[in-house]
Protein backbone atom coordinates (compact mmCIF):
# COMPACT_ATOMS: atom_id res chain seq x y z
CA UNK A 1 0.00 0.00 0.00
CA UNK A 2 1.50 3.44 -0.41
CA UNK A 3 -0.60 6.68 -0.11
CA UNK A 4 -1.19 8.87 -4.15
CA UNK A 5 -0.71 12.51 -3.47
CA UNK A 6 -3.28 14.57 -5.09
CA UNK A 7 -2.42 17.91 -4.28
CA UNK A 8 -0.92 20.52 -1.83
CA UNK A 9 -1.68 23.35 -0.53
CA UNK A 10 0.58 26.43 -0.34
CA UNK A 11 -1.23 29.62 1.52
CA UNK A 12 0.45 30.25 5.00
CA UNK A 13 3.67 32.22 4.94
CA UNK A 14 4.68 30.69 8.43
CA UNK A 15 4.93 27.05 9.47
CA UNK A 16 1.84 24.94 10.06
CA UNK A 17 0.84 24.37 13.68
CA UNK A 18 -2.29 22.44 13.66
CA UNK A 19 -4.86 21.61 10.99
CA UNK A 20 -8.54 20.08 11.84
CA UNK A 21 -10.81 18.66 9.47
CA UNK A 22 -14.32 20.54 9.57
CA UNK A 23 -17.94 18.85 8.96
CA UNK A 24 -20.82 20.65 8.04
CA UNK A 25 -24.13 18.25 7.20
CA UNK A 26 -21.64 15.47 6.22
CA UNK A 27 -19.42 17.81 4.04
CA UNK A 28 -15.72 17.82 4.94
CA UNK A 29 -13.57 20.57 4.83
CA UNK A 30 -10.09 21.38 6.16
CA UNK A 31 -9.41 23.93 9.03
CA UNK A 32 -5.25 24.94 9.09
CA UNK A 33 -3.68 27.66 11.23
CA UNK A 34 -0.10 28.28 11.71
CA UNK A 35 3.09 29.88 13.98
CA UNK A 36 1.62 33.76 12.65
CA UNK A 37 -2.07 33.06 13.96
CA UNK A 38 -3.64 32.75 10.47
CA UNK A 39 -6.55 30.55 10.20
CA UNK A 40 -7.49 28.97 6.83
CA UNK A 41 -11.02 27.27 6.06
CA UNK A 42 -10.10 25.33 3.04
CA UNK A 43 -12.44 23.32 0.50
CA UNK A 44 -10.72 20.19 -0.56
CA UNK A 45 -12.00 19.82 -3.39
CA UNK A 46 -11.53 23.37 -4.86
CA UNK A 47 -8.11 23.51 -3.44
CA UNK A 48 -8.69 26.96 -2.29
CA UNK A 49 -9.46 28.78 1.21
CA UNK A 50 -13.74 29.12 1.90
CA UNK A 51 -11.72 31.81 4.31
CA UNK A 52 -8.79 33.21 5.68
CA UNK A 53 -8.86 35.57 8.74
CA UNK A 54 -5.82 36.13 11.85
CA UNK A 55 -7.15 34.49 14.94
CA UNK A 56 -4.25 35.57 17.03
CA UNK A 57 -1.14 37.40 17.28
CA UNK A 58 0.97 34.12 18.21
CA UNK A 59 1.33 30.76 18.03
CA UNK A 60 -1.91 28.26 17.61
CA UNK A 61 -1.29 25.13 19.27
CA UNK A 62 -5.47 23.90 19.10
CA UNK A 63 -7.91 23.62 16.18
CA UNK A 64 -11.05 21.99 17.65
CA UNK A 65 -14.73 21.44 15.90
CA UNK A 66 -17.39 21.97 18.83
CA UNK A 67 -20.75 22.05 19.50
CA UNK A 68 -23.10 23.46 16.91
CA UNK A 69 -20.17 24.10 14.25
CA UNK A 70 -18.20 25.98 16.18
CA UNK A 71 -14.62 26.23 16.12
CA UNK A 72 -12.04 26.09 19.11
CA UNK A 73 -8.68 28.01 18.27
CA UNK A 74 -6.19 28.20 21.59
CA UNK A 75 -2.98 29.95 20.51
CA UNK A 76 0.57 31.25 22.87
CA UNK A 77 -1.25 34.92 23.24
CA UNK A 78 -3.18 33.28 26.07
CA UNK A 79 -6.59 33.72 24.53
CA UNK A 80 -9.14 30.74 23.73
CA UNK A 81 -11.83 31.82 20.66
CA UNK A 82 -14.54 30.28 19.89
CA UNK A 83 -15.47 31.13 16.68
CA UNK A 84 -19.08 31.09 14.64
CA UNK A 85 -17.58 29.57 11.60
CA UNK A 86 -20.50 28.09 9.41
CA UNK A 87 -22.31 31.37 9.39
CA UNK A 88 -19.60 33.14 8.36
CA UNK A 89 -21.01 35.14 5.21
CA UNK A 90 -18.46 38.08 4.47
CA UNK A 91 -14.82 36.78 5.30
CA UNK A 92 -11.78 37.39 2.56
CA UNK A 93 -10.91 34.54 0.36
CA UNK A 94 -7.22 36.20 -0.28
CA UNK A 95 -4.78 34.37 0.79
CA UNK A 96 -2.40 36.10 3.43
CA UNK A 97 0.51 38.40 1.79
CA UNK A 98 3.76 39.41 2.98
CA UNK A 99 2.63 43.01 3.87
CA UNK A 100 -0.31 41.64 6.29
CA UNK A 101 1.61 38.63 7.75
CA UNK A 102 3.16 40.29 10.67
CA UNK A 103 0.91 43.02 11.50
CA UNK A 104 -0.75 42.27 14.92
CA UNK A 105 -4.70 42.75 15.65
CA UNK A 106 -4.45 41.80 19.23
CA UNK A 107 -1.59 43.17 21.61
CA UNK A 108 -2.03 46.11 23.17
CA UNK A 109 1.96 46.87 23.23
CA UNK A 110 2.21 47.77 20.05
CA UNK A 111 1.74 50.86 18.15
CA UNK A 112 -1.47 51.18 16.03
CA UNK A 113 0.98 51.66 13.10
CA UNK A 114 3.48 48.86 11.95
CA UNK A 115 7.13 48.95 9.86
CA UNK A 116 5.13 48.36 6.88
CA UNK A 117 2.05 51.00 7.45
CA UNK A 118 -0.55 48.73 7.38
CA UNK A 119 -3.11 49.52 10.48
CA UNK A 120 -4.83 46.88 12.71
CA UNK A 121 -7.90 48.32 11.30
CA UNK A 122 -6.64 48.46 7.45
CA UNK A 123 -5.99 44.39 8.71
CA UNK A 124 -9.48 43.94 9.81
CA UNK A 125 -10.93 45.99 6.61
CA UNK A 126 -8.76 43.17 4.31
CA UNK A 127 -9.66 40.04 6.33
CA UNK A 128 -12.78 40.18 8.37
CA UNK A 129 -13.14 38.08 11.21
CA UNK A 130 -16.40 35.57 12.56
CA UNK A 131 -17.90 36.08 15.00
CA UNK A 132 -16.15 35.19 18.17
CA UNK A 133 -16.09 34.93 22.00
CA UNK A 134 -12.96 35.20 24.09
CA UNK A 135 -11.87 33.13 27.01
CA UNK A 136 -8.12 34.52 28.61
CA UNK A 137 -6.18 31.24 29.71
CA UNK A 138 -2.34 30.14 30.45
CA UNK A 139 -0.56 29.41 27.56
CA UNK A 140 2.94 29.06 29.11
CA UNK A 141 4.05 26.39 27.91
CA UNK A 142 3.34 24.05 24.24
CA UNK A 143 0.26 22.29 25.57
CA UNK A 144 -3.00 21.95 23.57
CA UNK A 145 -6.63 22.20 25.17
CA UNK A 146 -9.64 20.29 25.05
CA UNK A 147 -13.53 20.09 24.78
CA UNK A 148 -15.98 17.42 25.50
CA UNK A 149 -20.16 17.89 26.20
CA UNK A 150 -19.65 21.96 26.92
CA UNK A 151 -16.07 21.43 29.37
CA UNK A 152 -13.30 22.69 28.49
CA UNK A 153 -9.23 20.84 30.06
CA UNK A 154 -6.58 23.97 30.22
CA UNK A 155 -3.00 23.98 31.56
CA UNK A 156 -4.11 26.20 35.12
CA UNK A 157 -3.90 29.92 34.92
CA UNK A 158 -1.47 29.82 38.10
CA UNK A 159 0.82 26.49 37.29
CA UNK A 160 1.54 24.85 34.02
CA UNK A 161 2.10 21.46 36.09
CA UNK A 162 -1.40 21.74 37.08
CA UNK A 163 -4.60 21.90 35.34
CA UNK A 164 -8.11 24.31 35.20
CA UNK A 165 -11.47 22.71 34.14
CA UNK A 166 -14.01 25.09 32.76
CA UNK A 167 -17.98 24.92 31.92
CA UNK A 168 -18.33 26.87 29.07
CA UNK A 169 -21.72 26.36 27.69
CA UNK A 170 -24.98 26.11 28.89
CA UNK A 171 -26.76 22.75 27.55
CA UNK A 172 -29.01 23.84 25.17
CA UNK A 173 -30.28 23.01 21.80
CA UNK A 174 -31.20 26.04 20.93
CA UNK A 175 -28.83 26.33 17.41
CA UNK A 176 -29.68 29.77 16.64
CA UNK A 177 -28.74 31.41 19.87
CA UNK A 178 -25.75 33.99 19.62
CA UNK A 179 -22.69 33.46 21.15
CA UNK A 180 -23.29 35.46 23.87
CA UNK A 181 -26.70 33.85 24.69
CA UNK A 182 -24.61 30.05 24.65
CA UNK A 183 -21.61 31.09 27.14
CA UNK A 184 -21.76 30.52 30.35
CA UNK A 185 -18.01 30.50 31.37
CA UNK A 186 -17.40 29.07 35.16
CA UNK A 187 -14.08 27.50 36.17
CA UNK A 188 -15.61 24.37 38.45
CA UNK A 189 -12.11 23.08 39.39
CA UNK A 190 -8.92 25.50 40.01
CA UNK A 191 -5.42 24.71 40.00
CA UNK A 192 -5.84 21.11 40.47
CA UNK A 193 -2.25 19.34 41.24
CA UNK A 194 -1.49 16.04 40.02
CA UNK A 195 1.25 15.62 42.48
CA UNK A 196 -1.63 15.76 45.47
CA UNK A 197 -4.02 13.73 43.80
CA UNK A 198 -1.27 10.95 43.47
CA UNK A 199 -0.05 11.44 46.66
CA UNK A 200 -4.09 10.92 47.90
CA UNK A 201 -4.50 8.21 46.15
CA UNK A 202 -2.23 6.07 47.10
CA UNK A 203 -1.91 6.88 50.95
CA UNK A 204 -6.24 5.95 50.58
CA UNK A 205 -4.78 2.65 48.77
CA UNK A 206 -1.93 1.90 51.04
CA UNK A 207 -4.57 2.61 54.02
CA UNK A 208 -7.25 0.11 53.08
CA UNK A 209 -3.81 -2.57 52.51
CA UNK A 210 -3.09 -2.08 55.85
CA UNK A 211 0.15 -0.17 54.94
CA UNK A 212 1.18 2.96 56.94
CA UNK A 213 4.18 4.47 55.66
CA UNK A 214 5.16 3.27 52.07
CA UNK A 215 3.50 5.64 49.34
CA UNK A 216 3.90 3.97 46.26
CA UNK A 217 7.23 5.01 43.97
CA UNK A 218 7.31 8.18 45.33
CA UNK A 219 10.76 8.77 45.91
CA UNK A 220 11.63 7.63 41.88
CA UNK A 221 9.27 10.68 40.93
CA UNK A 222 10.80 12.78 43.15
CA UNK A 223 14.29 12.13 41.34
CA UNK A 224 12.40 13.18 38.32
CA UNK A 225 11.31 16.44 39.53
CA UNK A 226 7.59 15.09 39.81
CA UNK A 227 5.39 15.16 36.54
CA UNK A 228 6.43 18.08 34.98
CA UNK A 229 4.57 20.42 32.75
CA UNK A 230 1.54 19.00 30.84
CA UNK A 231 2.59 18.54 26.99
CA UNK A 232 -0.84 17.07 25.49
CA UNK A 233 -4.35 16.77 27.18
CA UNK A 234 -7.20 14.48 24.86
CA UNK A 235 -10.58 13.57 26.32
CA UNK A 236 -11.54 9.98 25.82
CA UNK A 237 -14.86 10.26 27.55
CA UNK A 238 -17.18 12.86 28.50
CA UNK A 239 -16.10 12.18 32.48
CA UNK A 240 -12.94 10.88 31.38
CA UNK A 241 -9.40 12.42 30.33
CA UNK A 242 -5.79 11.87 29.94
CA UNK A 243 -2.83 14.07 30.16
CA UNK A 244 0.71 13.29 29.29
CA UNK A 245 3.51 15.18 31.17
CA UNK A 246 7.47 16.46 30.43
CA UNK A 247 8.47 13.38 32.85
CA UNK A 248 6.67 10.85 30.32
CA UNK A 249 3.88 9.75 32.80
CA UNK A 250 0.67 9.56 31.08
CA UNK A 251 -1.90 10.16 33.83
CA UNK A 252 -6.04 9.18 33.28
CA UNK A 253 -9.03 11.33 35.34
CA UNK A 254 -11.92 10.49 36.25
CA UNK A 255 -14.04 13.49 36.47
CA UNK A 256 -17.69 12.95 38.73
CA UNK A 257 -20.01 16.14 38.26
CA UNK A 258 -22.99 14.82 40.76
CA UNK A 259 -20.95 17.04 43.79
CA UNK A 260 -20.82 19.87 41.60
CA UNK A 261 -23.19 22.69 41.94
CA UNK A 262 -25.05 24.09 38.61
CA UNK A 263 -26.63 27.46 39.41
CA UNK A 264 -27.90 29.14 36.38
CA UNK A 265 -28.54 32.10 38.29
CA UNK A 266 -24.95 32.96 38.25
CA UNK A 267 -25.45 33.11 34.57
CA UNK A 268 -27.35 36.43 33.86
CA UNK A 269 -24.06 37.88 36.07
CA UNK A 270 -21.78 37.37 33.01
CA UNK A 271 -24.18 39.69 30.94
CA UNK A 272 -22.86 42.66 33.44
CA UNK A 273 -19.28 41.39 33.55
CA UNK A 274 -17.17 44.23 31.64
CA UNK A 275 -14.60 43.77 29.10
CA UNK A 276 -10.91 43.71 30.92
CA UNK A 277 -8.83 45.86 27.87
CA UNK A 278 -5.60 44.70 30.02
CA UNK A 279 -6.63 40.94 28.68
CA UNK A 280 -7.38 41.81 25.07
CA UNK A 281 -7.35 44.72 22.90
CA UNK A 282 -10.49 42.89 20.87
CA UNK A 283 -12.88 44.90 23.60
CA UNK A 284 -14.49 47.85 21.95
CA UNK A 285 -12.82 47.05 18.65
CA UNK A 286 -15.00 44.96 16.95
CA UNK A 287 -18.29 46.16 18.65
CA UNK A 288 -21.13 43.64 19.68
CA UNK A 289 -19.28 40.69 18.13
CA UNK A 290 -16.49 40.08 20.42
CA UNK A 291 -16.94 39.48 24.21
CA UNK A 292 -14.31 38.68 27.01
CA UNK A 293 -14.38 38.20 30.08
CA UNK A 294 -12.27 39.51 32.97
CA UNK A 295 -13.61 37.03 35.94
CA UNK A 296 -15.07 33.42 36.16
CA UNK A 297 -17.20 31.88 38.52
CA UNK A 298 -15.79 29.66 40.78
CA UNK A 299 -18.62 26.81 41.93
CA UNK A 300 -18.08 23.80 44.19
CA UNK A 301 -15.47 21.66 42.46
CA UNK A 302 -16.73 18.33 40.77
CA UNK A 303 -14.58 15.40 42.23
CA UNK A 304 -12.01 14.49 40.10
CA UNK A 305 -10.04 11.21 40.61
CA UNK A 306 -6.51 9.79 39.69
CA UNK A 307 -7.52 6.55 37.59
CA UNK A 308 -4.34 5.56 36.00
CA UNK A 309 -0.86 5.86 35.49
CA UNK A 310 1.60 4.56 33.67
CA UNK A 311 5.58 5.85 33.28
CA UNK A 312 6.98 3.41 29.92
CA UNK A 313 7.61 6.80 27.88
CA UNK A 314 9.72 7.97 30.81
CA UNK A 315 12.41 10.00 30.78
CA UNK A 316 10.98 11.03 27.15
CA UNK A 317 8.26 13.69 27.03
CA UNK A 318 4.99 12.48 25.74
CA UNK A 319 4.37 14.16 22.28
CA UNK A 320 1.70 13.35 20.84
CA UNK A 321 -1.50 11.72 22.01
CA UNK A 322 -4.72 9.70 20.13
CA UNK A 323 -7.94 7.78 21.33
CA UNK A 324 -8.79 4.81 19.50
CA UNK A 325 -12.20 4.22 19.64
CA UNK A 326 -12.88 1.01 17.96
CA UNK A 327 -10.46 -0.44 20.39
CA UNK A 328 -10.72 1.36 23.23
CA UNK A 329 -7.05 2.75 23.82
CA UNK A 330 -4.87 5.03 24.41
CA UNK A 331 -2.05 5.59 21.53
CA UNK A 332 0.80 7.84 22.91
CA UNK A 333 3.62 8.97 21.30
CA UNK A 334 6.86 10.64 22.94
CA UNK A 335 10.22 12.01 22.35
CA UNK A 336 11.65 8.97 21.88
CA UNK A 337 11.07 5.30 19.46
CA UNK A 338 8.60 3.94 21.33
CA UNK A 339 4.72 4.29 20.77
CA UNK A 340 2.76 2.64 23.46
CA UNK A 341 -0.82 1.84 24.00
CA UNK A 342 -3.03 1.94 27.23
CA UNK A 343 -6.60 0.69 27.85
CA UNK A 344 -8.91 2.60 28.99
CA UNK A 345 -10.63 0.78 31.78
CA UNK A 346 -14.26 0.41 31.76
CA UNK A 347 -14.41 0.31 35.88
CA UNK A 348 -12.11 2.59 37.85
CA UNK A 349 -12.98 2.03 41.06
CA UNK A 350 -9.94 1.59 42.22
CA UNK A 351 -6.42 3.77 40.85
CA UNK A 352 -4.31 1.02 38.33
CA UNK A 353 -0.26 2.22 38.91
CA UNK A 354 1.41 -0.48 36.15
CA UNK A 355 3.41 -0.76 33.69
CA UNK A 356 1.90 -3.31 31.37
CA UNK A 357 1.18 -1.71 28.67
CA UNK A 358 1.38 -2.67 24.81
CA UNK A 359 4.41 -1.15 23.70
CA UNK A 360 6.02 -1.22 20.05
CA UNK A 361 9.48 0.21 18.96
CA UNK A 362 9.23 2.78 16.02
CA UNK A 363 12.77 2.47 15.39
CA UNK A 364 12.98 6.22 14.80
CA UNK A 365 13.23 9.07 17.07
CA UNK A 366 10.59 12.16 17.62
CA UNK A 367 6.79 10.67 17.45
CA UNK A 368 5.33 13.89 16.63
CA UNK A 369 1.62 13.35 15.69
CA UNK A 370 -0.66 10.02 15.41
CA UNK A 371 -3.56 9.62 13.46
CA UNK A 372 -5.83 6.56 13.82
CA UNK A 373 -9.03 5.55 11.62
CA UNK A 374 -10.96 2.11 11.35
CA UNK A 375 -8.27 0.19 9.37
CA UNK A 376 -4.83 2.71 9.13
CA UNK A 377 -2.68 4.06 11.80
CA UNK A 378 -0.18 6.99 10.78
CA UNK A 379 2.79 8.22 12.58
CA UNK A 380 4.98 11.65 11.52
CA UNK A 381 7.99 12.54 12.93
CA UNK A 382 9.28 15.79 13.69
CA UNK A 383 12.00 14.87 10.88
CA UNK A 384 9.55 15.21 8.19
CA UNK A 385 9.41 10.92 7.72
CA UNK A 386 5.76 9.50 8.34
CA UNK A 387 5.58 5.78 8.12
CA UNK A 388 1.73 3.86 8.05
CA UNK A 389 1.18 0.67 9.75
CA UNK A 390 -2.11 -1.79 9.36
CA UNK A 391 -4.14 -2.00 13.64
CA UNK A 392 -1.49 -5.15 14.17
CA UNK A 393 1.60 -2.66 13.67
CA UNK A 394 2.68 -3.96 10.37
CA UNK A 395 4.29 -1.40 8.19
CA UNK A 396 2.38 -0.65 4.87
CA UNK A 397 4.59 2.60 3.56
CA UNK A 398 6.62 4.98 4.44
CA UNK A 399 7.06 9.04 2.65
CA UNK A 400 9.51 11.93 3.39
CA UNK A 401 8.76 15.14 1.70
CA UNK A 402 12.49 16.04 -0.10
CA UNK A 403 13.62 19.20 1.07
CA UNK A 404 14.15 21.49 -2.50
CA UNK A 405 17.79 21.58 -3.99
CA UNK A 406 19.28 24.37 -5.56
CA UNK A 407 22.96 23.99 -6.83
CA UNK A 408 25.59 27.12 -5.68
CA UNK A 409 29.32 26.68 -6.21
CA UNK A 410 31.19 26.70 -3.17
CA UNK A 411 33.70 29.81 -2.46
CA UNK A 412 37.31 29.48 -2.21
CA UNK A 413 37.68 28.78 1.42
CA UNK A 414 34.44 26.45 1.68
CA UNK A 415 33.45 25.04 4.77
CA UNK A 416 36.36 24.52 7.31
CA UNK A 417 34.42 21.21 8.87
CA UNK A 418 31.53 18.98 6.54
CA UNK A 419 28.43 19.47 8.00
CA UNK A 420 25.60 17.27 7.32
CA UNK A 421 22.51 19.04 5.33
CA UNK A 422 18.67 18.53 5.83
CA UNK A 423 17.67 16.31 3.13
CA UNK A 424 13.32 16.75 4.17
CA UNK A 425 11.16 19.07 5.05
CA UNK A 426 10.36 18.91 9.04
CA UNK A 427 6.52 17.84 9.92
CA UNK A 428 3.86 19.44 12.08
CA UNK A 429 1.09 17.45 11.66
CA UNK A 430 -0.33 14.21 10.34
CA UNK A 431 -4.35 13.99 10.37
CA UNK A 432 -6.81 10.43 8.95
CA UNK A 433 -9.86 12.55 7.51
CA UNK A 434 -12.86 9.74 7.02
CA UNK A 435 -14.37 9.44 3.50
CA UNK A 436 -17.37 12.26 3.01
CA UNK A 437 -20.91 11.14 4.59
CA UNK A 438 -22.68 12.48 1.44
CA UNK A 439 -21.06 10.58 -1.04
CA UNK A 440 -24.26 8.64 -2.69
CA UNK A 441 -24.57 10.63 -6.15
CA UNK A 442 -28.15 11.32 -6.42
CA UNK A 443 -28.26 11.99 -9.98
CA UNK A 444 -27.03 9.46 -12.85
CA UNK A 445 -26.13 13.18 -15.28
CA UNK A 446 -23.06 13.35 -16.44
CA UNK A 447 -22.03 16.39 -14.67
CA UNK A 448 -23.11 14.79 -11.34
CA UNK A 449 -21.39 11.82 -12.09
CA UNK A 450 -18.56 13.82 -13.48
CA UNK A 451 -18.40 15.84 -9.90
CA UNK A 452 -18.95 12.60 -7.67
CA UNK A 453 -15.76 11.91 -9.30
CA UNK A 454 -13.62 14.45 -8.68
CA UNK A 455 -14.86 14.87 -4.70
CA UNK A 456 -11.47 13.85 -2.99
CA UNK A 457 -13.95 13.72 0.49
CA UNK A 458 -15.47 10.66 -0.72
CA UNK A 459 -11.91 8.35 0.15
CA UNK A 460 -9.79 8.10 3.40
CA UNK A 461 -7.45 11.19 3.07
CA UNK A 462 -4.20 11.56 4.60
CA UNK A 463 -3.17 15.24 5.68
CA UNK A 464 0.29 15.97 6.04
CA UNK A 465 1.64 19.85 7.17
CA UNK A 466 4.61 21.37 7.05
CA UNK A 467 7.19 23.80 8.50
CA UNK A 468 7.57 25.58 5.28
CA UNK A 469 3.69 26.60 5.24
CA UNK A 470 2.32 23.69 2.94
CA UNK A 471 0.20 20.73 3.41
CA UNK A 472 0.21 17.53 1.35
CA UNK A 473 -3.03 15.59 0.72
CA UNK A 474 -3.06 11.84 0.20
CA UNK A 475 -5.68 9.41 -1.06
CA UNK A 476 -4.89 6.35 1.09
Amino acid sequence: MKPIELCTLRGHLNDITSTEPYYIGGNVSLVSADSNGWIIWWDLNTRRPNFVWKGHDSNIVTLKQICNGLLLTHSKDSDIKIWDVENFKSGSREMPAEKYNNVQYFSIDRDDEEDNNISKNELLEAFPLPENVVIPVNALNYCNVDYSNHHLITPATTDSNNFDLYLIFKPSHQINESLKAKLNLKRIAANVDPWKLYKKTITQLNKEQGVEFEIGNENDILKRDKFGIMMKVLFVRDDIFYIGYESGHLIGYHIDFSGAINNENEAAKLDSVKPDKNVSSLAGLFGNKTNTFDKTIINKDPHIKMIYMNDSCSPYPIISLVYDNKENKIICGSAGKQLTFHKVPKEFSQFNDINDCERYNLRHSGIQSVSINNSLLVVGFWDGLIKGYDLDLNELFKYCKPLPRIGALESNSGQLQPREQQSSIKLCTVKLIMPNETDVVKSNDYKSLIKHKRDITTSNLLISSYYDGTITIFKV
